[in-house]
Parts: structure tokens; sequence; C-alpha cells
């Protein structure tokens, strides 16, 4: 890059700035779009690009959105895998969120990965003590392999 053109990218930096979050925002929007048209994975791969342009100029308010609506594209296409690891960043994006950490205990719980929902449970009561109620229910659904439904119909009721 010669002299020229490095003047002109340090004096125009707050736009170029601008630029990128933009961009982000038409990814976003665009991933958006193909998760709601059932194209999750595409719809992902979009809201990624999104998140690199923002380089943390956006609002993540904006991501979460449309994260949440691809774990439910994800669940709602039986990808229970992927919908846990977008349910982790969302979680990231919100980890004061304590009914998306109890779905994403509950998702653990129903994919067999007891020990992080254990993790995750106990997260969730350092957090709010008042849902101790849900520890219970998914303690006996780890410790009593044959009450898990039993267990998990109650932690949804409660």
């Amino acid at each position: 890059m010669n002299n020229a053109m490095r003047n002109f990218v340090s004096k125009n930096k707050e736009l170029f700035v601008l630029t990128f979050a933009g961009y982000a925002l038409v990814y976003a929007n665009l991933g958006q779009s193909q998760i709601l048209q059932g194209l999750p994975e595409e719809g992902e791969s979009n809201l990624e690009k999104a998140v690199l342009m923002s380089g943390g100029n956006t609002d993540p308010a904006l991501f979460s959105s449309v994260l949440s609506s691809l774990v439910d594209a994800y669940l709602k296409a039986g990808n229970q895998l992927k919908a846990i690891e977008n349910m982790k960043r969302l979680i990231y994006l919100q980890p004061g969120n304590i009914k998306l950490r109890l779905k994403f205990a509950e998702e653990l719980i129903t994919s067999a990965q007891f020990q992080n929902a254990v993790i995750e449970l106990q997260k969730i009561l350092q957090q709010n003590q008042s849902n101790a109620a849900y520890g219970v229910c998914s303690g006996q659904a780890i410790a009593d392999p044959g009450s898990r439904m039993k267990s998990l119909s109650l932690f949804k009721q409660l």
C-alpha cells in the first residue's frame, strides 16, 4: 500500500468501519432470511460472515435474534448437535438468559450429554437460586436412567 493510500485510509477510518458494519447487517439479514426459508447451514455461514465483518461494532442483540432463529431451525430439522453448538454461542451473548440456559441443559440431557448438563445446571443454580427445582428434576434424570422421561416432563412443567 503506497503512502497516499495509507493517508486516505487513516483519514477515512471511521467511514470504513461504518461501511463494514453496514455489510455486517446485510449479511445478518441474509442469514436470517435463509434460516427462515429452511436453509440453516447457509444462514449460519452468512451469520458468521456478519460477525467477522462487524469487528465488534454491531450490537450483539442483532446476532442474538438470528442465532435464536438458527437454533430453532436446527431443532426443527432434527440436527440437535448443531442446535447445541449454536446455543453455546447464544449463551455467550446472553449469559443471564435463564430460560435459554434451561433449554440448553434440556437439549444436553436429551442428547445424552449428562456431564455437560450437570455443569450447565450448576451454572444456572449459581445464577438464580430460585431455580433449584430444575436442578432436582435434572438430577433425577441423570441419576436414574429409567426416570429420564418423567424428569424431562417435570422439567418442562416447572
